[in-house]
């Protein structure tokens, strides 16, 4: 598992609240795919390329740090 920013990327701030909740995106290499998992019903799994999951978040900072992954996972001398 490896930090992919910084855990600085603002969650949604609740109404009337003066709190933000922070997040640290993680990368995590995959090996197996659970057809159930406890949230099964209540989240979707989607498979997205960084620059796809750039354009599907409203966050600036949440953009940059996941447009900044094609570098980690692509490197430009990985395709020698």
């Amino acid at each position: 598992m490896t930090a992919a920013g910084p855990p600085s990327s603002p969650k949604r701030p609740d109404e009337n609240v003066d709190d933000q909740r922070h997040r640290l995106p993680q990368l995590f290499a995959v090996s197996e795919l659970a057809r159930r998992w406890p949230e099964y019903g209540q989240r979707r799994r989607a498979w997205f390329s960084p620059e796809k999951a750039a354009e599907a978040v409203n966050e600036p900072e949440l953009k940059d740090i996941l447009r900044s992954l094609t570098a980690i996972l692509m490197p430009p001398d990985a395709a020698a």
